[in-house]
C-alpha cells in the first residue's frame, strides 16, 4: 500500500541524522567501492570499505547505523553480520522486518487452526494497522536505521491526530516487531528504537452504566419497540457479556435443572462468539481471551425469559434472534430499532416510521443520547458492586483475562469499604460494630 500525499509530507519533514557519509571510489582497474570515513570512541579517524553490487547500500546502512547507534554498536553489528557477508547484501528494511515477522505470527498447526493468533481477523488487524501508519514513514528505510529520535517524532506526530490508545496500539506493534527480530535466535536487528518511547498517558474515563432505575425504563421502551430485542438486552444487563457473546449463544449451552431442595439452577457456557471473517460475519467457536470461556449463573428475569426461550429449540439453535428468526446483525439492530443513522445523507433510514428504542425512552424520562447496548456490561458491573460482590468475582463474570483490567475500568466505582468490612474491621482493632438501632415504637 502506497504513502498518502500527506504521509509523504510527514516523511520528508522528518530530521536526517547528521554524521559520516558514503564516498564513491574507483580503482585504477575500474572496479567501484564506497568507503564510510569516521571517528572511533577515542577520537582516532579510521574507515570502512564495502565492495560488490549492492555496496553502496550496505555503505549507506553502516553510516546510519554510525549516527543513530555509534562506532562501537554500528561496527559490532558488522562483525555479527560478516558471516552472512553482510557488507555485500541489501540492508533489511522495516517492511522485510513486519513480512516476516507476520509470515511467524501467521503459523498454523496441522489441523489448520492458528498457532499465535485467535483469529485471522488479529492477523487482518496487524496488518491494517501496519500499512495504514507505519509503512508510510517507515517502510522502506532499513531497519537498523531507525533510530529512538525517528519513533518518538512518529508517535508525537500520531498523537496530534488519534487517541492516546491507538497512539499506544501502533506503537506496541511496531515495538513487536523489532523484539521479534532482536531475539538472539533470528538476530535480524541489533536495537530496539521504541524502547524508551515517552508515550502519550491513555486519559481514563469512567465507565459509563445506568442506574436501576434508568435500566428499568430502557427495558421498558425496549419491550414497546422490539421484544426480541428487549430479551437480548435483559441478557446482556444481567449477565454483563458482550454483544458477539451474546448473539453467539446456542442452545445446548443452556443447563437447567432442579436442585435436592428445589430451587432453580441455570447456567450458560460462553465458548463462541460473531465475528467479522473478511466481509462477512461468522460464528465462531473461540472466546476473546481464555478467561473469555466461561459459565455463568442466571437468576431472576433473565433466568426466567431464557428457559422461555429454548423450550422446544434445537440444541444448535441460536438462544436470541430477531423476531423472524434470523441471526442479529448489529448495524441493523443500531440502525432500525436502537436509534435512527445519523441525518448525514450517507446512510439512508431503511424504516422511518418505526420508533426507536432511545426515542421511546425519551419519550419516558431517560434522554441519554450517547447510550450504547455496551453500556449495559458497564452495568452489571456497576449492579453487582453495588451488591458487594468481590472484584475477583465481577472478573470471572465478565471474562476478564486480568484483575488489572477490572481494577482498572470498575474500580473506581468503589467509593468505599462495604459496611460489613468496616464492622469487622473495628472489631480486629479492638473496638465493636456498629450498635444496630432499635426501631422507635
Amino acid at each position: 500500500m502506497g504513502a498518502s500525499h500527506a504521509d509523504r509530507e510527514r516523511v520528508s519533514l522528518m530530521p536526517r541524522p547528521r554524521g559520516a557519509t558514503p564516498k564513491r571510489y574507483v580503482a585504477t582497474d575500474g572496479s567501484v567501492s564506497w568507503k564510510v570515513r569516521y571517528r572511533t570512541s577515542t577520537g582516532r579517524q579510521t574507515s570502512e570499505t564495502f565492495l560488490g553490487d549492492q555496496a553502496e547500500a550496505a555503505a549507506a546502512e553502516f553510516a546510519g547505523l554510525l549516527r543513530t547507534l555509534g562506532p562501537v554498536r554500528a561496527i559490532a553489528y558488522l562483525d555479527e553480520q560478516a558471516a552472512g557477508d553482510h557488507r555485500q547484501g541489501p540492508a533489511l528494511t522495516v517492511d522485510d522486518l513486519f513480512t516476516r515477522w507476520f509470515e511467524w505470527k501467521s503459523a498454523k498447526k496441522r489441523d489448520g487452526s492458528f498457532q499465535r493468533v485467535r483469529s485471522k481477523r488479529t492477523l487482518d488487524d496487524y496488518a491494517s494497522q501496519y500499512h495504514r501508519k507505519i509503512e508510510p514513514v517507515f517502510g522502506r528505510t532499513p531497519a537498523n536505521l531507525v533510530s529512538g529520535q525517528d519513533v518518538q517524532r512518529w508517535v508525537d506526530m500520531l498523537a496530534g491526530e488519534l487517541e492516546p490508545k491507538t497512539v499506544l496500539d501502533y506503537h506496541g506493534l511496531l515495538r513487536s516487531m523489532y523484539l521479534w527480530g532482536l531475539h538472539p535466535t533470528r538476530a535480524l536487528v541489533i536495537h530496539d528504537p521504541c524502547d524508551g518511547t515517552d508515550l502519550p498517558k491513555r486519559r481514563k474515563k469512567p465507565p459509563k452504566g445506568l442506574h436501576p432505575a434508568e435500566w428499568q425504563i430502557l427495558y421498558e421502551a425496549a419491550v414497546k419497540v422490539d421484544r426480541a430485542a428487549a430479551d437480548l438486552l435483559l441478557f446482556m444487563v444481567s449477565t454483563g457479556w458482550r454483544w458477539s457473546e451474546c448473539v453467539a449463544i446456542p442452545a445446548a449451552a443452556v443447563d437447567h435443572w432442579i436442585d435436592d431442595d428445589g430451587h432453580s439452577q441455570t447456567y450458560v457456557t460462553m465458548g463462541r462468539v460473531l465475528r467479522r471473517v473478511g466481509s462477512t460475519f461468522e460464528l465462531v467457536d473461540d472466546a476473546k481471551s481464555d478467561a473469555g470461556s466461561r459459565r455463568i449463573r442466571l437468576v431472576g428475569p433473565a433466568e426466567a425469559m431464557v428457559l422461555d426461550r429454548i423450550f422446544g429449540r434445537p440444541p444448535d439453535s441460536l438462544v436470541f434472534t430477531t423476531k423472524t428468526g434470523r441471526r442479529w446483525v448489529y448495524s441493523n439492530f443500531h440502525d432500525r430499532i436502537w436509534t435512527r443513522p445519523n441525518p448525514d445523507g450517507k446512510t439512508r433510514d431503511m424504516a422511518p416510521g418505526k420508533p426507536r428504542i432511545l426515542e421511546v425512552a425519551r419519550e419516558l424520562g431517560l434522554n441519554r443520547p450517547d447510550l450504547t447496548p455496551h453500556w449495559l456490561r458497564h452495568t452489571q458491573a456497576a449492579m453487582l458492586i453495588l451488591s458487594g460482590e468481590s472484584l475477583p468475582a465481577i472478573q470471572k463474570r465478565l471474562g476478564h483475562a486480568s484483575i488489572k483490567t477490572t481494577v482498572d475500568v470498575y474500580g473506581r466505582m468503589i467509593e468505599d469499604a462495604s459496611d460489613a468490612g468496616l464492622d469487622k474491621l473495628a472489631v480486629l482493632l479492638g473496638g465493636t460494630a456498629r450498635p444496630a438501632i432499635a426501631p422507635k415504637d
